[in-house]
């Protein structure tokens, strides 16, 4: 029959509380309970804590001595069950489980947020999406590894190791201070990071991890701030679309790509996939990337007339970084130069005479804030109030009003304009 035995070995104050699990000839294991005590106040014979009147630890360390003794013979149950060898590392770790903490040179992932971080990124590399039915996409991986190297950072310089258990408000106040104060990242960027804390402790919890309930509660976040990305009015696309790039090619094929993109509506990752395969029945039909979703969209005039001149073919392809330089000169030449308020990345000074790029809020010249997500602002906003909003959706493959709503970016005097123009008619 197998027993679980607790002794105090020494006579030194404190002494530590051993534990012995044996099962006659089949095994004898024992190691430290790590609880400690006075020895005065323990008795080996009875295997318990003194009652006294003055004993301090009598029903707190008994009631827990007998749930570590329930642990273990539950945890022989399922292990000896699997084939598991029931030995003196067996109960360590029985017993480390017992106390949430981990081994040393072991698998910390039960613990360790940054340990069960670097595996849930592992496994996602080989996950399907339900959604979609297709793997991660690789931005998607690099998101968490970005999030992944934060707490890397987070760990060295405060010297910790961030615990499951221990992610409370004081972790929350702290990893906050981190990201604006030392890494100098906008409250959007910082919410994006604690979103992905949230998703990996959420799928942590579901594998029985004993994750602090905070992190989990609508109270761990970060306020997002205002965005103030501009858009490109029909006025400013048509200024755009008349620039005579005949002696310049490189400029002639990054406008017509972004001529494609306001009037399309598509993301950069999938105007850059476009082809004359797309083209059917005088409409480009494509499987967007992100949510792979299908897109319909009619070709508008002034694309088609960028197919014709170049006999029915898209422009030459163009990387992200290529576009987002070219079209701030082309927005330059049309004269898109009024200064508005808006975020533009600027190299900073960190910490230890480190420097990275950040969004810096500020007035600039329009055409220095033009980016590939203006495409689809453009679209969405030029559309809206002229046709239902559903059709609008149905083309951006937005799945929600309230993530439409977002794309949308006219100012409050453009709309004092249009009450003033149906006022009048």
């Amino acid at each position: 029959m197998a027993k679980v035995k607790f002794l105090v070995k020494t006579k030194g104050n404190p002494s530590q509380i051993y534990v012995r699990f044996y099962h006659s000839r089949s095994f004898d294991a024992s190691c430290s309970s790590n609880f400690i005590i006075n020895p005065k106040y323990w008795s080996n014979s009875k295997q318990k804590v003194k009652a006294t009147m003055d004993n301090p630890f009598d029903a707190n360390l008994n009631n827990k001595l007998d749930t570590l003794k329930e642990r273990i013979i539950l945890r022989y149950n399922t292990s000896y069950n699997e084939g598991e060898e029931i030995n003196s590392n067996w109960l360590k770790k029985t017993v480390a489980n017992f106390h949430n903490q981990p081994l040393k040179n072991e698998d910390n992932e039960k613990f360790l947020l940054h340990s069960y971080f670097k595996s849930y990124i592992e496994k996602a590399k080989t996950k399907i999406n339900p959604a979609t039915g297709l793997p991660l996409d690789t931005k998607t991986i690099r998101k968490y590894n970005s999030t992944l190297k934060l707490i890397e950072e987070f760990e060295e310089i405060y010297d910790t190791k961030i615990r499951f258990n221990a992610l409370d408000e004081n972790f929350h106040s702290s990893i906050i201070d981190f990201l604006k104060n030392v890494k100098i990242l906008g409250s959007t960027t910082c919410n994006k990071h604690i979103n992905i804390i949230k998703m990996v402790c959420r799928q942590a919890k579901a594998e029985q991890i004993n994750v602090n309930p905070y992190v989990l509660s609508k109270g761990f976040y970060v306020k997002r701030d205002k965005t103030y990305d501009p858009y490109l009015n029909e006025t400013e696309i048509k200024q755009i679309f008349e620039l005579d790039y005949t002696e310049n090619l490189r400029l002639d094929n990054a406008r017509d790509w972004l001529i494609i993109g306001v009037w399309t509506g598509l993301r950069i990752s999938d105007i850059s996939r476009l082809t004359k395969l797309n083209i059917s029945d005088n409409k480009i039909e494509i499987t967007t990337s992100k949510t792979n979703s299908r897109a319909i969209i009619p070709i508008h005039p002034d694309v088609q007339n960028i197919l014709n001149k170049r006999d029915g073919e898209f422009p030459r392809k163009l990387s992200d970084q290529k576009f987002n330089e070219y079209i701030k000169e082309i927005a330059q030449d049309a004269k898109i130069t009024d200064e508005i308020f808006g975020g533009k990345m600027i190299e900073i000074e960190l910490k230890k005479s480190k420097k990275a790029f950040r969004k810096v809020l500020d007035y600039y010249p329009k055409n220095e804030l033009v980016t590939s997500h203006i495409c689809r602002r453009s679209f969405a906003t030029n559309h809206y109030g002229k046709i239902p909003n559903k059709t609008i959706m149905a083309i951006t493959t937005h799945t929600s009003e309230i993530q439409f709503e977002k794309y949308l970016k006219q100012t409050q005097m453009e709309h004092v304009e249009k009450l003033e123009k149906l006022w009048e008619s």
